[in-house]
């Protein structure tokens, strides 16, 4: 008899998508699950093993392997695979500052689904349905079938095979494989304060992926996670759109009321992801809320609108009074007191301890930054020109370099040379 380990829904989506996965042991074996939550999910299900041998075929002969499926009962049956992701391997030569061994890798990862894409990309009607319409900036080829999923949170690494566990979203029409990409290094870097580091590795740039690209395909995941919610409206959704907030009368005169809403993502995985994110209004620039944590949450992000200002956290702790431990992507002005000079600030706690339930949470943000102008003109400068001594300095470097080369390279130093060990010969 099957005995459920654990279970995991993913119904806050369209009928269509919503499925079941259950991690169970049976004679002593684990094995995995996934079902549809409703009849109209079973043609999802069903499609999942279909592609999976699609899959096989594209990535064989490389160190990518597609985690074994059957399809029985009307559910899919999938081997436990134990080890570490990808994406928990290069976290630790990050933090052992191993950098080139981290680039190395990644690079390794990518170049194989790079590969795989033979065709030059075209839009299709498909397409269309589930990424809406786009203006290419440039030539993008793609594979037979694309796993748009393939984040590094979803390989197992086992010596030198790397098993994707979750093919779940993957198409058979044509898709740019730099979108793939994209959704690689994106769901990295943004869903971790501590990968924040390698933002400033360019790393868009040399999967030559650009700014005008990078705009393109976050549309491109916008519309796929509105496909993905169909016309369900989660339960995260439903408060800031039956309850807009109180408004007085001057606010409404004066066209007062804020826009910005305070995002929250909850995750099992350390992964923050969209479609699982919910709102808070922030009343001209304030929130407080009491959240409920959801069992087996690991990592939490508040993303305190998207633009630039001051942040103040006059509360953030749990339910036991005790305090939270965060890190941000901005700058610390004070113990509570943040500045974000960028759009799109964020707040992360990542260590959630296990049997909590609430996390209390009261925050201002301070939109008016005239007080710290000259602070930021400051801090841009002074970077700007530590910036421009390094190239000078590298430059006044590369120049001493090339006349001792030149020197060396002189019958005056070649002779002088030999008079030197001769000399030291006497």
């Amino acid at each position: 008899m099957r005995k459920i380990l654990f279970t995991k829904y993913s119904n806050e989506r369209d009928p269509r998508f919503a499925i079941r996965t259950d991690i169970w042991e049976e004679s002593g074996k684990k094995g995995v699950s996934k079902k549809a939550c409703y009849p109209q999910g079973k043609k999802h299900v069903e499609s999942i093993f279909n592609i999976f041998q699609k899959l096989e075929n594209t990535f064989q002969n490389t160190k990518i392997q597609i985690n074994q499926c059957n399809l029985e009962e009307e559910q899919l049956i999938l081997e436990y695979l134990s080890g570490n992701t990808l994406q928990e391997i290069l976290d630790g030569l990050l933090k052992q500052r191993k950098i080139e061994e981290f680039k190395t890798i990644l690079q390794e990862y990518i170049s194989i689904i790079e590969k795989t894409a033979q065709t030059k990309f075209v839009i299709t009607e498909e397409f269309q349905q589930v990424f809406g319409k786009i203006q290419e900036s440039k030539e993008f080829f793609s594979a037979e079938v694309t796993d748009i999923d393939m984040v590094l949170g979803n390989v197992i690494v086992q010596g030198d095979k790397w098993t994707l566990i979750d093919f779940e979203w993957t198409f058979s029409f044509p898709i740019p494989i730099q979108y793939v990409i994209y959704r690689i290094l994106h769901y990295y870097e943004k869903s971790n304060a501590f990968r924040n580091q390698i933002a400033s590795w360019n790393l868009y740039e040399t999967m030559r992926i650009g700014k005008k690209e990078q705009e393109m395909f976050q549309g491109m995941e916008e519309n796929f996670q509105k496909y993905i919610l169909g016309n369900y409206v989660p339960l995260r959704a439903l408060y800031p759109r039956i309850t807009p907030g109180v408004v007085t009368l001057p606010q409404l005169l004066n066209s007062q009321i804020p826009e910005e809403k305070l995002q929250i993502f909850m995750s099992k995985d350390g992964i923050a992801r969209e479609e699982e994110s919910f709102y808070f209004p922030m009343e001209q620039g304030r929130v407080r809320a009491e959240l409920k944590i959801e069992t087996g949450t690991v990592f939490i992000r508040l993303d305190p609108g998207e633009a630039l200002g001051v942040v103040i956290i006059k509360k953030l702790e749990w339910k036991s009074g005790e305090k939270c431990v965060i890190k941000t992507n901005g700058i610390q002005k004070s113990e509570n007191e943040w500045l974000f000079i960028n759009q799109d600030p964020q707040i992360y706690i990542e260590v959630v301890p296990k049997d909590t339930e609430k996390l209390l949470i009261e925050v201002y943000k301070n939109y008016g930054l005239e007080s710290y102008a000259q602070e930021i003109i400051k801090e841009k400068e002074q970077i700007l020109r530590q910036k421009k001594e390094i190239l000078e300095l590298t430059y006044q470097l590369k120049e001493k370099e090339q006349k001792i080369q030149d020197m060396e390279n002189t019958k005056v130093w070649k002779t002088y040379k030999k008079y030197k060990k001769m000399v030291k010969g006497d």
